[in-house]
């Protein structure tokens, strides 16, 4: 990803991806706060459920934790919950030792001088659109533990350490729900009504098994009755192989499918409906990107991605001619 161009904001990257060493205030008796989730409007996740706050009370209060404090909030888990686990609901969180969010806070102004902050805060790529957040961290002598950085213990250095704290797959499950919504929306513009019209965004469900089973019935009147006749075979393109693809592909899979090739999906594209289910197709990095000196060879991953300036997109030419919808899962900044 692109780097701060400030040294300072780069030293500011580098202490959150090297784990600053915790201050004092993990050594001794600590109160937790649980930020509202203000990023996004429709943002309902918590970084602790009710269940776990009663665990940490049961276990730990009086010994290592004075208290949880919650701000209320339109979260998947009513307040009224966390008051049964003994948290206590308040707006003021600003005498807690360590602030607890799911996402970064809307507004820099908000974050308390000399605190502790846990949240995503999607900064330690460098991404510009945060620079200021990082920033304001730095300036008000905040300790930010990145969730993103937080990893396994691995003393080789030639070895990736794996992330502890990953959303992976649940962007994944997610995005296939919303992507599902948006699609029915989209055939119905274009004067197909399907039977995904029927999907809500991801949200607006009460948990997972909610979500699949209406997928599982959108999949069952999909089978049962068809697509529209006048709607071509529609080919969802999946890239990348980790766990955004496999969340992506969790939910894809509920309903009537094939996987295909790219080569058979472009004889897929010229059969006639009405089609009973859908077809998926896994990208692979040879089918997007080829050498710039035009010397057909077999494809080497390792050289790609060690030259990448040697190579050229063919994805427009290749696979989006075949498909309908795109499930990216693989990360680029440019």
């Amino acid at each position: 990803g692109r780097l701060a161009s400030s040294p300072r904001l780069r030293r500011g990257v580098n202490q959150i991806w090297s784990h600053r060493p915790a201050s004092a205030v993990l050594h001794r008796d600590i109160s937790i706060g649980i930020l509202r989730e203000n990023y996004d409007k429709w943002e309902r996740r918590v970084p602790i459920t009710p269940d776990h706050a009663k665990h940490l009370i049961d276990n730990y209060k009086g010994d290592k934790l004075t208290g949880i404090y919650v701000q209320p909030s339109q979260r998947i888990f009513p307040d009224s919950q966390y008051e049964k686990a003994g948290a206590i609901v308040t707006e003021d969180v600003s005498n807690t030792d360590i602030l607890l969010g799911v996402k970064r806070v809307a507004n820099e102004d908000d974050l308390i001088p000399d605190k502790t902050y846990m949240f995503f805060s999607h900064v330690i790529k460098g991404q510009s659109e945060n620079m200021e957040l990082l920033k304001a961290v730095l300036d008000k002598n905040i300790q930010l533990f990145d969730y993103e950085a937080i990893t396994e213990d691995v003393k080789d250095p030639t070895l990736k350490k794996r992330r502890l704290v990953a959303f992976g797959k649940y962007a994944g499950i997610a995005g296939m729900i919303d992507t599902l919504q948006c699609l029915g929306r989209r055939l119905l513009a274009s004067g197909h009504s399907t039977p995904f019209l029927n999907c809500s965004p991801a949200y607006v469900y009460y948990d997972l098994d909610d979500a699949k089973r209406c997928i599982e019935e959108i999949g069952n009147h999909i089978e049962k009755d068809g697509l529209p006749v006048s709607l071509e075979p529609l080919v969802f393109a999946f890239t990348g192989n980790g766990n955004v693809t496999k969340g992506a592909l969790e939910i894809f899979k509920l309903l009537p499918h094939k996987m295909i090739t790219l080569e058979e999906a472009a004889e897929i594209k010229k059969t006639a409906g009405p089609h009973n289910r859908l077809y998926g197709l896994m990208v692979e990095q040879k089918d997007i990107v080829k050498k710039t000196d035009g010397v057909e060879e077999s494809f080497d991953v390792k050289h790609y991605r060690a030259n990448p300036s040697e190579y050229e997109s063919m994805f427009a030419s290749n696979v989006a001619p075949v498909c309908n919808v795109i499930m990216n899962g693989i990360y680029w900044d440019e």
